[in-house]
């Protein structure tokens, strides 16, 4: 019996996620060993599946646009995916500390979760418009990945249980 509510909700899981009428579509990066599933309305804002200079790949995609509240306008949140193969990046600990030294301290403030996966960033722009994102790490098979929400403040609350359910969809690929 315990096994079939596991199927069930295996089964389930993505529609409960992303709601009932969202087709999902299954993106892959066979030579960065990852895979999740994603609701087909989102759309690719860039992709690069292997930058053989810097030794990672990048995909975002651009969410359905919602009103901002706080902008009284129209705004597209993104989620991404970078994934890095380099020697220099050998723990979960290389990945976090490359991200702090590649993020600029002066425009960005991060502030760590409490259980260290995740951590919420607020980044100001040249505008003045505060951008708010939820990051996780993960490193597995020596390749590390970071895979990141990024919203307006009247946004974020509105899609971070979009972004959660597309990483709990994350996996990697044991080929």
């Amino acid at each position: 019996m315990k096994e079939k509510i596991t199927i069930l909700l295996l089964v389930l899981f993505p529609f409960i996620l992303f709601g009932q009428n969202d087709e999902l579509v299954e993106y892959s990066n066979e030579l960065y060993k990852y895979q999740v599933a994603i609701p087909s309305d989102w759309s690719v804002y860039y992709e690069n599946k292997n930058d053989t200079i810097r030794k990672l790949s990048i995909i975002s995609w651009g969410l359905p646009k919602i009103q901002d509240t706080i902008l009284n306008q129209e705004v597209e949140n993104s989620i991404s995916i970078k994934a890095y193969n380099r020697p220099s990046i050998s723990s979960l600990s290389d990945l976090q500390l490359n991200e702090r030294l590649r993020v600029d301290p002066v425009k960005t403030a991060m502030v760590w979760d409490e259980d260290g996966g995740g951590f919420q960033r607020i980044y100001h722009s040249d505008n003045g418009i505060e951008y708010y994102g939820k990051t996780f790490y993960e490193f597995k098979n020596g390749i590390g990945y970071i895979i990141t929400f990024m919203a307006t403040e009247g946004t974020y609350d509105k899609n971070v249980s979009k972004f959660d359910s597309f990483y709990e969809q994350f996996r990697v690929i044991k080929k």
